[in-house]
């Protein structure tokens, strides 16, 4: 059964958006990281594993990001301009962050923590913040398990 044509949006190179009740921002992979710096580049896991930064962010249920087994760890995405940011949503797979921040940048180096918490329960944590910047990152200070960080997808809204 063939599935109807989706309407014309506007694409970044391997990033599919979807439309909600909010606008949703325009993601680029900025890179994932664990103990080599705020926006350490590249994937967190292992060549050949899949699960790399843009999982993240194309837009599929279906792949995964994961980071390495280690604390702090965190995710990165450019937003290719300043946005106002009223909403992240993040989707957890069974590897979740116990402990972890939402936090903006202008330039990727500074950042400031627009959520904190250190109570967070897996599954789908839509959260209600407020904060301006180009990058956007979960940073996450207390893994749930032995394993490392894992998001079905990373979503950010406002305008």
């Amino acid at each position: 059964m063939r599935r109807p044509p989706a309407p014309q949006r506007r694409r970044l190179p391997g990033h599919r958006q979807r439309r909600r009740h909010s606008r949703h921002l325009r993601l680029r992979r900025r890179g994932a990281g664990s103990g080599a710096g705020p926006t350490g580049a590249g994937v967190s896991v292992g060549p050949g594993t899949g699960l790399g930064a843009a999982n993240a962010v194309d837009g599929s249920e279906a792949t995964r990001w994961s980071s390495d087994y280690v604390d702090p760890s965190w995710l990165v995405v450019d937003l290719g301009a300043t946005y106002s940011i009223s909403r992240v949503r993040l989707s957890w797979e069974a590897a979740y962050g116990r402990a972890y921040q939402i936090q903006t940048s202008p330039d990727g180096s500074s950042w400031t923590t627009v959520y904190s918490t250190a109570s967070g329960d897996g599954g789908v944590d839509d959260l209600t913040v407020s904060g301006t910047g180009r990058y956007v990152r979960m940073y996450g200070t207390q893994r749930a398990t032995q394993w490392g960080y894992s998001l079905w997808s990373f979503q950010v809204l406002g305008s």
